[in-house]
């Protein structure tokens, strides 16, 4: 049995299942489609995070854990409009990624799509503090938090979609030491 393939699935009949739900709960908020890439390689040039990278968001002021991300946004015409991706400085045409916010920032609406404009490194935890991000679903996609990597360990099947990600979070790392 591909274990590996069926975790997948799982994940993402669990994101269809989460977002339908908070769909059917929101009055104005509109949440954008979680996708994660299935073995499709990105240029990876252009993407200046990587996942497990914790961040504060630039306008909101939120923190969150990136999941994953596309080179472009890759969401609705209607979504972009909504939310006024096109007013940004660097627009659609920037990485946006899918992430988890911090439970304490936003209950309720646990995942969002960030463009890469808004997210700034946040992490000033050190051993033994407790965890930078609250959310339920954190161990559904992440080992552990690392503390010298600074950094949430993605688990198996998500480091297999992001393959490269692990080598550019470590090269960043060590640049901003």
């Amino acid at each position: 049995r591909d274990t590996s393939t069926e975790m997948q699935i799982l994940f993402l009949l669990f994101l269809v299942f989460t977002i339908a739900e908070g769909r059917q709960n929101r009055t104005q908020y509109k949440e954008p489609t979680i996708r994660l890439r299935i073995g499709a390689a990105a240029p990876y040039k252009d993407i200046k995070f990587w996942v497990g990278l914790v961040f504060r968001h630039k306008r909101f002021n939120y923190m969150g854990v990136i999941l994953s991300y596309d080179t472009k946004c890759e969401n609705s015409e209607e979504w972009i409009k909504q939310m006024g991706v096109d007013d940004l400085p660097h627009g659609r045409n920037q990485p946006f990624y899918n992430v988890l916010v911090d439970e304490s920032f936003r209950w309720g609406h646990g995942y969002t799509y960030v463009a890469e404009e808004n997210i700034i490194p946040d992490v000033k935890k050190k051993d033994g503090d407790e965890l930078p991000i609250r959310h339920q679903a954190l161990g559904q996609y992440f080992e552990r938090w690392s503390p010298s990597a600074q950094r949430y360990i993605p688990k198996e099947w998500l480091k297999e979609l992001y393959p490269h990600d692990a080598l550019v979070a470590e090269m960043k790392t060590e640049v901003d030491e």
